[in-house]
């Protein structure tokens, strides 16, 4: 690489959420999510500035998304045999 190359600090268009792209897909809003980054229940992969991007697969994976249980609003992980009922 030269000197007069830059890298880049943005991911590739497409690859990662902004704060409201993922607030949308879980559906609370964006304080939520810069709450729960806070408090460590999630982890943006990209943070340079005010530039946060997040990785839909690491999320979903740390909130329980898409597997046999859902989030309640209080971080409480509600299992799929109390959903049966």
């Amino acid at each position: 690489m030269t000197s007069h190359q830059k890298l880049s600090t943005s991911p590739p268009s497409g690859s990662y959420l902004t704060v409201r792209e993922l607030a949308d897909r879980i559906g609370v809003s964006p304080q939520t999510i810069r709450n729960w980054t806070k408090a460590g229940a999630i982890n943006p992969v990209l943070k340079r500035g005010r530039v946060i991007r997040y990785d839909w697969e690491q999320v979903a994976k740390d909130l329980g998304i898409g597997q046999c249980s859902t989030l309640h609003p209080a971080f409480e992980v509600i299992s799929c045999q109390e959903n049966s009922r």
